[in-house]
């Protein structure tokens, strides 16, 4: 009896698993990649449509504070 219930609670764990990979990739696209990408971009002098991106490291934070 006890395999059944390993077998039932495995199918069970890729069911759920299966469930929650789209919210997960939705999220992951929607937030988390576009938080590295302004995290990323802070740290040059860009203005947004140029191909030029200057690095000024830490100069924005400076200048901000």
């Amino acid at each position: 009896m006890k395999k059944k219930k390993n077998a039932m609670e495995q199918k069970l764990f890729w069911q759920y698993f299966l469930l929650v990979i789209p919210g997960f990739i939705i999220f992951t696209i929607g937030l988390i990649i576009p938080m590295f990408m302004a995290l990323r971009y802070s740290f040059t002098s860009w203005d947004g449509m140029s191909a030029e991106k200057v690095s000024v490291g830490l100069q924005n934070y400076i200048d901000l504070f």
